[in-house]
């Protein structure tokens, strides 16, 4: 269930190192909504920080 004002991705990307950075970008870039995951936090923040201008990122994490 999505609640009013949150924001939904239209395709989610798991695991950005090389390809799949790549992947997340290529999609953003065409206008896609990307949801992006990685088991490192810091490797999504990364990819936001270097790429976010390229299009619209939604940063996801691992519940614990």
């Amino acid at each position: 269930m999505v609640e009013t004002g949150q924001r939904q991705a239209q395709i989610g990307v798991t695991g950005l190192a090389v390809m799949g950075s790549n992947i997340a970008r290529n999609f953003a870039r065409h206008g896609h909504t990307v949801a992006l995951h990685n088991r490192s936090i810091a490797k999504t923040d990364a990819l936001i920080a270097e790429h976010g201008g390229e299009g619209d990122f939604i940063r996801t994490e691992t519940m614990e």
